[in-house]
């Protein structure tokens, strides 16, 4: 129940987030024509890719210390600070965080400090979400690199 409950809480984050953005003059206008067949841009890059990205200090996903808002597509924007390297990133993903791994080479120190990171949201059209955690936020960063610098 605790787990549904959580979810319950991001989606609705999610929900008010891309509401937001939604009634904004400048995601609206960068739309251009709706007619099928008016956009030169494949049906592909169209799709809705949104995410709110939450990041709390232990291993639970709530109560979340940080949260942004990535949008991707159709239009970039919203609150992250590296919208474009994220997007990129997140992209063979499919817009899940589970699928990223820490990159061989790179030497955390071995302080357990658990970071959970989270992302709700659409990608391709499609709800998805995801969470994953990780040993401090060294690892987070060295897995995650510009999805989880917020």
């Amino acid at each position: 129940m605790k787990r549904l409950t959580k979810w319950m809480v991001l989606g609705s984050a999610f929900l008010a987030a891309m509401a937001t953005l939604s009634a904004s003059p400048a995601g609206a206008d960068s739309l251009g024509d709706p007619r099928p067949g008016a956009s030169s841009v494949p049906g592909d890059e169209l799709s809705a890719r949104a995410l709110v990205l939450t990041l709390t200090q232990g291993l639970t996903v709530l109560p979340s210390t940080r949260a942004v808002v990535l949008q991707c597509s159709p239009v970039g924007g919203g609150t992250h600070p590296k919208t474009r390297e994220a997007c990129t990133a997140l992209e063979p993903a499919s817009g899940d965080v589970r699928k990223f791994k820490p990159a061989a080479g790179l030497v955390c120190p071995l302080i357990y400090e658990p970071v959970t990171v989270s992302a709700v949201g659409v990608w391709k059209s499609r709800f998805t979400m995801s969470s994953q955690t990780f040993g401090n936020s060294c690892q987070m960063h060295n897995a995650l690199g510009a999805v989880g610098s917020f």
